[in-house]
C-alpha cells in the first residue's frame, strides 16, 4: 500500500478542516513520514491582502498567485520525500468563489491549473450548513448560512464531477464527532490508489 504524498483537506467554515489536518499531520508522523502542513493562502502578504479585499475575482488572482509561489517549495517537498497535508487548496477555490458566481473553468484559466502541483487526495468535509454555521465563531466574512449553503453545492458538484479532474476526490460525513470523522478519513488513506 503506498500512501498519497499530497493529501489536502477542504470543506465549508466550521466542517473542521484545521483540526483534521492536525490530526492527520500527527498520525503520518507517527508511521514514520516526514510530513509538511501548510495552508493556503500559505504567503503571509497574500493572506493580507485576501483579508482586505471582497471582489471574488481579485481572490481568485490573489490564491492563484500564491498557489505559483509556492509551487518551487512543493517540488524541494516532495522531491526530498516529504509527505504534504494542506488546508485548502485549487479545489476549495472552486468552491468559495464558484458560489460567488465565477465560472470554474474562469478559475482554472486563472490558475493555469493543468501545470500546477496539484493533490493526489482531496477530501470534502461535508456538513450541513445549519450545524456549520453553529459551530462557526461568526466573525469571519463567509460564515453565513446561505452562502455556507452555497459553498457545499459546489462541494458536492466538485466530487460529482470528479473524473474532471487528475486529484481523486472523496466525501466524508463531518457530522459525527471528530475521532469517528478522522477514521474515516485515515481510512481513504489506507484504500489502494487507482491506476
Amino acid at each position: 500500500m503506498v500512501l498519497p504524498r499530497y493529501i489536502s483537506i477542504g470543506g465549508i467554515d466550521g466542517s473542521g478542516k484545521s483540526t483534521v489536518q492536525r490530526m492527520l499531520a500527527s498520525h503520518l508522523t507517527a508511521l514514520g513520514k516526514k510530513v509538511v502542513a501548510f495552508s493556503e493562502p500559505y504567503h503571509p502578504f497574500v493572506k493580507e491582502l485576501v483579508e482586505r479585499e471582497e471582489d471574488p475575482w481579485t481572490h481568485v488572482l490573489l490564491f492563484a498567485l500564491d498557489r505559483w509561489l509556492l509551487k518551487p517549495r512543493l517540488d524541494r517537498w516532495i522531491s526530498s520525500g516529504m509527505t504534504l497535508v494542506s488546508s485548502r487548496s485549487i479545489y476549495c477555490s472552486l468552491a468559495y468563489q464558484g458560489a460567488q458566481g465565477i465560472e470554474w473553468e474562469r478559475i482554472l484559466q486563472a490558475n493555469d491549473w493543468k501545470r500546477l502541483i496539484l493533490p493526489e487526495l482531496f477530501i470534502v468535509l461535508d456538513l450541513p450548513p445549519e450545524t456549520a454555521y453553529a459551530r462557526c465563531s461568526r466573525s469571519e466574512r463567509f460564515e453565513d448560512e446561505e452562502f455556507l449553503r452555497l459553498v457545499r453545492r459546489q462541494y458536492l458538484k466538485l466530487y460529482e464531477n470528479s473524473a474532471l479532474f487528475p486529484t481523486r476526490i472523496e466525501v466524508v460525513d463531518a457530522e459525527p464527532p471528530i475521532d469517528q470523522v478522522f477514521s474515516r478519513v485515515v481510512s481513504l488513506l489506507e484504500r489502494p490508489q487507482e491506476p
